[in-house]
């Protein structure tokens, strides 16, 4: 059995950039379970309900990592 070690954010945090005119906002927040993560996924969908892609990842430690690009374009 491996001893891994996971960095939890203390608090939420939120930071934004915009890139050749597209805006990318990013939110980081602890999270305990799937449940807790899923929920914070839909605060933000709900906030930003006119947003085109929702990307997002979290790494949990009873689940593992996840993650999607919610059908962004590459590049």
């Amino acid at each position: 059995m491996t001893t891994e070690t996971y960095r939890t954010p203390a608090a939420p945090g939120r930071g934004e950039i915009t890139e050749k005119r597209s805006r990318f906002l990013a939110v980081v927040a602890p999270a305990a379970t799937d449940e807790e993560a899923a929920a914070l996924l839909a605060e933000e969908k709900a906030r930003f309900f006119d947003a085109r892609h929702h990307c997002f990842a979290f790494c949990l430690r009873e689940s593992g990592p996840r993650c999607s690009d919610d059908g962004e374009p590459q590049g």
